[in-house]
């Protein structure tokens, strides 16, 4: 059983590493379209609400993924 667990928590670590991955290539993304264009651009403003939206709902899905992963491992 306790090897299961543990199983478990890899693949939540694993899942968490690429959505951080996720987040700094968003973040990337934004500070190029800023860098290499006008800030008004409609392509800026995209990428920048994507980067807005992604990090506004990151924290809640990092908390539901690691109580849904623990106490379903269970």
């Amino acid at each position: 059983m306790e090897c299961k667990v543990v199983e478990n928590i890899y693949l939540l670590v694993i899942i968490t590493l690429i959505s951080v991955l996720q987040n700094v290539f968003f973040a990337q993304k934004v500070e190029r379209e800023g860098k290499n264009r006008d800030i008004n651009t409609s392509a800026f403003n995209r990428v920048s609400c994507a980067n807005r939206n992604c990090m506004d709902a990151y924290p809640t899905f990092l908390a539901v993924m690691w109580c849904a992963g623990v106490c379903l491992s269970q």
